[in-house]
């Protein structure tokens, strides 16, 4: 309704938020084409209105989208993309999320060491003190370089004090007893 309320009225930007808020309840129901489609028009919209900030949202969230479809290197040129918008604008929110979309996207390709510094990265807006060779110890093996880089994720996750945004779902688990 809202996107057809917007385009009655001619109100690009509500119709670009529309779209930008219809695809988070797509993605969480596997739905990745209606996403992929409506991130796409939010995307055309925002750059045809100049609207930086929504085109770099729009980008985060086709990136995943596309992640989601297995088509990983275009997942990549879209967070490559939204970092470099979310950089410009300032946006040190979006930019670590772009950051950790593209370090679990390098270790689910097997490239910890990218992973790894684009961890680092990550920790970087907590503080000089928070940088990955801060968790390093004297050893240099793959266990703590891992260890290390959780360590500066959590560091940089409690300085960002992050909030949910999207809708929270109630799940219900059930397991059989074990006797």
């Amino acid at each position: 309704r809202t996107i057809a309320l917007a385009r009655a009225t001619g109100d690009v930007a509500l119709e670009m938020q529309g779209y930008l808020h219809l695809a988070p309840p797509y993605i969480n129901q596997g739905k990745y084409d209606e996403a992929r489609e409506c991130l796409e028009q939010a995307l055309t919209l925002a750059r045809q209105s100049g609207a930086r900030r929504a085109e770099a949202e729009g980008l985060n969230k086709l990136g995943s989208v596309l992640y989601y479809l297995g088509q990983n290197a275009q997942a990549r040129a879209c967070w490559e993309q939204a970092l470099q918008l979310y950089r410009e604008l300032g946006n040190r929110v979006g930019e670590g999320t772009v950051l950790g979309n593209l370090g679990f996207l390098a270790d689910a390709q097997g490239n910890q060491d990218e992973a790894i510094v684009l961890l680092d990265v990550l920790s970087a807006p907590a503080g000089p003190a928070s940088s990955l060779n801060t968790y390093l110890d004297a050893s240099s093996d793959r266990i703590a370089f891992v260890t290390a880089a959780k360590k500066a994720i959590q560091a940089a996750v409690q300085a960002a004090r992050p909030c949910i945004l999207e809708p929270i779902v109630n799940v219900e688990i059930t397991a059989p007893e074990h006797n």
